[in-house]
């Protein structure tokens, strides 16, 4: 599997811890985000095969920081390998509950100053988890948090989908084509809600996307 996939296996560990040390933007200054470390959490948002893990944690490797994959976090928690047997096993509800409790944990989990930043690839669905969406905006609003959105068109979607091999359980009894369709008309509106900023990799490669993304991160939070 390559990067240009942007599809990483989920199978692993779910959160990757760097060395520790003082986070800096990557133009060499310190954020402001109002949390101790300088540097807000970066969250990322996106439909299946938009990015989120596989940009998420090339972001993470490059500025020393922790990333977390929640859905395989999810899938630990519920006692399974990886998050589309967790989601057959146990269904969608009981798996967006588990979804909605681990991130209340992770944004509430204290920070210090020496701290590393914090990476964290939401789910496609979680901002559908009870009470999700009001506390990813908190986080936003209060400076804790940086939501970046990561789209692509449909057919890059669907080719990644296809090129990555990943174990995605289908969402709807409609084909791949439709099922992708249905869901960003379901859910972008949220996500765009959300989001501080958003990228659209369609016509990116792997190096471009991931430092489209460093930039996003550092910038200036711009949602009113």
């Amino acid at each position: 599997m390559t990067p240009d996939a942007f599809a990483r296996d989920p199978h692993g560990d779910a959160a990757h811890d760097a060395a520790d040390g003082s986070a800096r933007e990557p133009d060499g200054t310190r954020g402001d985000s109002g949390d101790p470390s300088g540097t807000p959490i970066l969250l990322l948002l996106g439909l299946r095969a938009s990015g989120k893990t596989t940009l998420g944690a090339e972001v993470a490797k490059r500025r020393g920081a922790r990333f977390i994959d929640l859905d395989a976090l999810v899938a630990e928690r519920l006692g399974h390998g990886a998050a589309g047997a967790a989601l057959r096993a146990v269904g969608e509800r009981m798996f967006r509950l588990a979804e909605a409790e681990l991130l209340v944990e992770l944004l509430a989990a204290p920070r210090t100053e020496r701290a590393p930043p914090t990476v964290i690839a939401l789910g496609g669905g979680t901002p559908t988890a009870p009470g999700a969406r009001e506390r990813l905006d908190a986080a936003s609003t209060r400076g804790a948090a940086r939501i970046i959105l990561l789209n692509a068109r449909v057919e890059v979607l669907l080719e990644r989908m296809t090129r990555s091999g990943v174990d995605r359980p289908a969402l709807t009894t409609l084909s791949p084509r439709e099922e992708i369709d249905h869901l960003a008309a379901e859910r972008l509106g949220a996500y765009r809600s959300l989001a501080d900023s958003e990228l659209d990799t369609s016509d990116l490669d792997f190096e471009r996307s991931v430092r489209a993304l460093e930039s996003l991160w550092a910038a200036p939070r711009s949602r009113d």
